[in-house]
């Protein structure tokens, strides 16, 4: 069976490039804030540095020219790994208690919203709406509060309560629609010292809008563990990480379909869903792939600590290990490591942050951006050695 993703990868792609790159470019980054690139339509958006201060640049994937800029010391603030929404007409950033609305076509601020508390890191949309959740002024609570996208105009959907939202988190409630009915879900992790976590998942349908409902999502445990990790959607159903677990829960029928424990979980990677499988980039130094529909493990192939996200192309995978600042070329039918790369010289080192699509790999050293076409990687790169017995 082949799931059909409808969100949340960060480095979305919503419409095809026409021509490869022309030639390598090269763009400042910016040394205050850095996010993974966004990609929209022929641009790629990123952070970098203008006259003024601190900016997000577009730049044309193909030639490396600036399309526009916006400069702002509100995006020193930006979380590196943040989650932003983005579609055809809007890229919405959340930043501390900012919501900031853009066009991406020419950077205009479209619309902004200040509340008197911060919000969640990430964002998720349906084109219509935006979703951001928010702890409650009184501290006992959880807000979602959803946006219109065309307006700004915010409204009030649900309050949650919780033991102290100070030391809780809940992340941004993600819509989905499962083939019945349209909603919302959001991971919950609720903790309190020296007793047990709750973890759920707090799911709410529009045909059924009476109140939401909580399903536990991980056992109560001591040690505040949950699923705080964005997770994967895909129609009716979605996956989700807490701790060591990986979990696929049906949203229609409101049910976990599997449950599989890995050696180690993920900290600053990302899950994604490529084809029919899930992959995760753990903190055990392994990529793993295991079926969507089942679980069950497909290979696993060694990388370094503290990985980026995985960014899959048509011609492999690809990831950049925090610990050794290395690039991964995977195969992502058996998992063979294929290649690892870094930068030619000495002094400079691969930063996690980057963009991989379009047949390009856009790589920062913490000073400049730089665009390489893939299939000039082993050499405008320096290829290392690939361990031999690579297959896990």
């Amino acid at each position: 069976m082949r799931y059909l993703i409808v969100v949340w990868e960060l480095l979305i792609s919503l419409s095809g490039c026409s021509s490869a790159l022309q030639e390598s470019w090269v763009v400042p980054c910016s040394g205050h804030f850095e996010f993974y690139p966004l990609n929209w339509e022929q641009l790629l958006i990123l952070s970098s540095s203008c006259d003024s201060g601190p900016c997000i640049k577009a730049i044309d994937l193909r030639s490396g020219e600036e399309a526009w800029s916006l400069s702002d010391t509100l995006f020193k603030q930006v979380y590196y790994n943040f989650q932003p929404y983005l579609d055809e007409r809007y890229l919405v950033l959340p930043v501390g208690r900012e919501l900031i609305c853009l066009s991406p076509k020419t950077g205009e601020i479209l619309w902004q919203s200040r509340r008197s508390r911060p919000g969640d890191s990430h964002v998720f949309g349906d084109g219509q709406f935006v979703y951001r959740s928010y702890a409650a002024p009184t501290d006992t609570a959880f807000e979602w509060i959803r946006f219109d996208l065309d307006s700004g105009r915010d409204s009030l959907l649900l309050v949650s309560p919780v033991s102290k939202a100070s030391r809780c988190l809940m992340r941004s409630p993600v819509p989905f629609f499962d083939g019945r009915d349209s909603g919302l879900v959001s991971p919950v992790i609720d903790y309190e010292p020296r007793g047990l976590t709750e973890s759920y998942l707090l799911l709410w349908k529009r045909g059924q809008p009476a109140a939401a409902v909580r399903h536990t999502i991980y056992p109560d445990n001591e040690q505040g563990r949950g699923p705080g990790l964005p997770p994967v959607v895909a129609g009716k159903y979605s996956w989700w990480v807490a701790s060591q677990d990986v979990v696929s829960f049906d949203l229609a029928n409101e049910k976990i379909v599997w449950r599989v424990t890995l050696p180690h979980g993920l900290l600053t990677s990302r899950l994604t869903l490529h084809g029919e499988n899930l992959f995760l980039a753990c903190e055990d130094e392994k990529l793993y792939a295991i079926a969507a529909s089942t679980g069950k493990l497909q290979w696993s192939s060694p990388i370094a600590g503290t990985p980026s996200r995985v960014f899959h192309t048509p011609e492999a995978t690809y990831l950049i290990g925090g610990s050794d600042q290395v690039l991964y070329e995977i195969d992502r039918h058996n998992g063979q490591l294929l290649g690892r790369y870094t930068f030619q010289g000495t002094g400079r080192k691969l930063r996690r942050v980057a963009y991989f699509g379009h047949g390009v790999a856009v790589l920062n050293d913490g000073r400049d951006w730089q665009a390489v076409p893939l299939t000039a990687l082993p050499t405008q790169l320096r290829r290392l050695q690939v361990p031999r017995n690579n297959r896990r």
